[in-house]
């Protein structure tokens, strides 16, 4: 009986690492919901950003913004996650700011 109690720890610590990795893999997709993740962020006070700190994010239309949410608002583009864009992702993966 003891082994059956140690094989079903085996099995739920298994599923239990498999689910945090599912998890994070979701946290690195884009938003597909067409939301904005920078929907709570104001407007830049002016454009064009002159960032001190890179902060990339992707666009919607897939081009990497360095300066962040502020930067993606002045180009009036909609963010869709934080980062880099992929190179699959709408295309380029070319980068502005």
């Amino acid at each position: 009986m003891a082994s059956f109690s140690s094989f079903s720890v085996r099995i739920a610590l298994l599923l239990l690492v498999f689910c945090l990795i599912g998890l994070q893999a979701a946290d690195d997709l884009p938003d597909q919901t067409g939301g904005d993740i920078c929907s709570g962020v104001p407007d830049p006070f002016g454009c064009p950003i002159n960032c001190v700190q890179e902060d990339l994010v992707c666009g919607a239309n897939g081009v990497t913004y360095s300066c962040g949410c502020d930067d993606a608002a002045c180009n009036g583009v909609r963010v869709v996650k934080r980062g880099a864009c992929d190179a699959g992702n709408a295309g380029s993966a070319s980068v502005r700011g």
